[in-house]
């Protein structure tokens, strides 16, 4: 493409665009060339063309504080889905919920416990139902492992979340995560279970939570309670999604 003529003629100002003889349309597509990073994108400063050099996964362009440029800033974190809907903050020496009826508001529970072991038991796992009730009479069902031993259980008064192997005196971290609309008759979720020595996780079902009807869905928890004979420094939340 011309720059002007010769002789004394000087060199006429060059843009990119349609007139004649000042450059046509400039080819960005993998061709034009610049002193570029890969990934960058370009920005007026008013001046001359700045360079924003490619951000980090997930951040997203913005205006900066100033108004005058763009700038790449961090995703912001995902807000919880997560209702707190009780929770014992004091040390305690038991882990009941007690029954809440909050818990029919949401189509998921969360129940964390974290508690001090102060005798060599089992941990025993149990729920209320939408009577209110604590349910010792129905079935328990578990599927998981604990102490990297595999093992199914079926207990009518509770779950039985170490197989009924007892813990020892230390620390336990016990959480549950229920599915809170049943059908058929079952309600069943995932756990987790830690101990200073072991731990292990599975699935939970209760196969008995009374008053809704074969292939019907309604809420079917309204808490829960855990038995490890003697603890000590319990803390508990109970929270809805």
């Amino acid at each position: 493409m011309g720059f002007g003529g010769g002789g004394s003629a000087g060199m006429t100002n060059h843009v990119h665009n349609n007139v004649p003889l000042q450059g046509g349309p400039l080819d960005f597509a993998n061709d034009t060339i610049a002193s570029l990073n890969l990934g960058s994108t370009t920005f007026s400063n008013g001046a001359a063309l700045q360079e924003l050099v490619i951000g980090n996964p997930a951040d997203t362009l913005i205006v900066n504080a100033g108004g005058t440029a763009p700038e790449w800033s961090a995703a912001a974190p995902a807000s919880s889905t997560w209702t707190m809907i009780d929770e014992q903050t004091a040390a305690g020496t038991s882990a009941d919920t007690g029954a809440h009826a909050d818990c029919d508001n949401y189509q998921e529970l969360e129940f964390n416990c974290f508690f001090i072991a102060t005798d060599t038991n089992d941990i025993e796992l149990q729920f209320y139902d939408v009577s209110n009730n604590l349910i010792t009479s129905a079935h328990y069902q578990i599927n998981g492992t604990y102490g990297g031993v595999a093992f199914q259980n079926n207990d009518t008064t509770g779950a039985q979340l170490t197989n009924g192997v007892a813990i020892g005196t230390e620390g336990v971290n016990v959480q549950v995560r229920i599915f809170n609309k049943k059908g058929a008759g079952v309600t069943g979720g995932s756990y987790s279970v830690a101990t200073f020595g072991s731990g292990g996780s599975g699935s939970i079902y209760n196969r008995g939570m009374g008053a809704c009807g074969v292939g019907s869905s309604c809420p079917a928890v309204r808490g829960f309670k855990i038995i490890s004979n003697t603890m000590t420094n319990a803390y508990w939340n109970l929270l809805g999604a």
